[in-house]
């Protein structure tokens, strides 16, 4: 049986099914949730905002599939954010990337 919620000792998440359910929830109340073929569209600032806060699973698949959207300057605009950008956690996931 799926479950939306995933319980830890210290911890509560949504499984991608509860981020689903809560996505269309959002949405039903006119709140944008961009999908991860919206975002890819997006400058390398955003992705990398984005996928900074997101669970790990859902920043790779967003860096992935923005990398390969933008398969022609993905590394090098990826490597130019990390040299501008004074957020430790974007350099870092910026650089693994790039």
């Amino acid at each position: 049986m799926s479950h939306a919620i995933e319980k830890g000792e210290a911890v509560v998440a949504l499984t991608p099914l509860g981020v689903g359910l809560l996505a269309g929830h959002l949405r039903e109340q006119d709140v944008t949730v961009p999908t991860i073929d919206q975002l890819t569209d997006e400058t390398a600032e955003v992705v990398v905002a984005t996928a900074t806060g997101s669970p790990a699973e859902t920043a790779a698949a967003l860096m992935h599939a923005w990398r390969a959207r933008n398969l022609a300057t993905a590394s090098s605009e990826l490597r130019a954010l990390a040299e501008r950008t004074d957020d430790p956690e974007h350099r870092r996931l910026a650089l693994a990337y790039a």
